[in-house]
């Protein structure tokens, strides 16, 4: 099973909360001309040995990449098929700072899911794809659902 930190972190209240155990942590975890990276490595490290320390293994730990710039959260607030496509959906997205619609192919966009939107200019690695503002079965696409890959 993943774990958040800030999940974790949840669990902890009052003092002994997220700062008093990133402070805690931080006992101990002498900078040396380390960059933070190295600290927040540390850091971990020493929250791993406090976990196996209550029985609580810990198969690994990983930092989940920050999202490209462009890629926002968005709620599906309206959804419906795409006319004459046996397979599109038309989304309807709340960003925030407004609403869009998208097409897009995920059989399972429902209403009131949370998703990544990736915005028209987001530039997308993992698929080599700059988003853009697009018609797609007759239908105008201003931007792209997400998938966690």
């Amino acid at each position: 099973m993943n774990v958040p930190l800030g999940w974790l972190l949840t669990f902890f209240d009052g003092e002994a909360g997220a700062n008093g155990l990133s402070d805690r942590l931080s006992q101990g975890v002498a900078a040396d001309g380390r960059d933070e990276l190295d600290l927040e490595a540390a850091k971990a490290a020493k929250l791993v040995e406090l976990l196996d320390g209550l029985g609580l293994s810990v198969e690994r730990v990983f930092e989940l990449p920050p999202a490209p710039d462009g890629v926002i959260v968005a709620e599906v607030v309206s959804v419906s098929p795409v006319e004459g496509s046996d397979h599109l959906l038309l989304a309807e997205v709340e960003t925030g700072s407004g609403r869009v619609q998208v097409v897009t192919g995920a059989p399972n966009t429902e209403v009131g899911m949370r998703t990544a939107l990736a915005q028209p200019g987001a530039v997308l690695p993992a698929v080599g794809l700059t988003v853009t503002t697009r018609e797609l079965a007759g239908a105008q696409s201003r931007g792209v659902l997400c998938s966690p890959r």
